[in-house]
């Protein structure tokens, strides 16, 4: 979890096989973490930042530097500031721009429903995003990204050290 080394999973093709075996052990540590640092680190204070609603040129801006950052890193974690003081969180695995450039579609990776990799548009000129029978999730805002570049380097030494030899 420190994501300080690749570490091989004897026994597991990859990280998602492994993931459902023990969802319930993780979903505890996961929790656990989010207490720490909510609570004594003072990551809620986060977790109210950011607007529900901005306007469409803003929410435009929010997109293409969401979809930039996929690009970049292959992934993006997003907060989500709802309505109210909830928010919540998504991990965005991939990201193509719709051919009519009226946005773009998703691939959502929502720990709330680990088993259901969603497929979703987030389309210039709201405000917000909403979708009919799943609800309002507000405003997409990028986070952790200096998590994710450091993962980036974890993963480019490994490949230096193991593929060729150097450290």
């Amino acid at each position: 979890m420190s994501a300080s080394e690749v570490v091989e999973i004897p026994g597991f093709h990859n990280f998602s096989e492994f993931s459902a075996q023990f969802h319930r052990q993780i979903q505890r540590v996961l929790e656990a973490t989010q207490i720490v640092e909510g609570i004594f680190l003072g990551a809620w204070i986060d977790g109210l930042l950011g607007r529900s609603r901005v306007s469409k040129e803003e929410m435009n801006r929010h997109l293409d530097k969401i979809f930039n950052e996929v690009q970049n890193n292959g992934i993006a974690y997003l907060k989500l500031q709802e309505p109210g003081i909830d928010s919540h969180a998504w991990l965005i695995s991939e990201m193509e721009k719709n051919a009519d450039d009226t946005g773009y579609k998703c691939n959502i990776i929502d720990s709330n429903s680990p088993n259901l990799p969603w497929t979703l548009p987030l389309l210039y000129n709201q405000t917000h995003i909403e979708f009919p029978f799943i609800g309002d999730f507000g405003v997409p805002y990028l986070q952790r990204h200096s998590e994710l570049q450091n993962i980036k380097h974890v993963i480019s030494r490994y490949i230096d050290t193991t593929f060729t030899g150097v450290e």
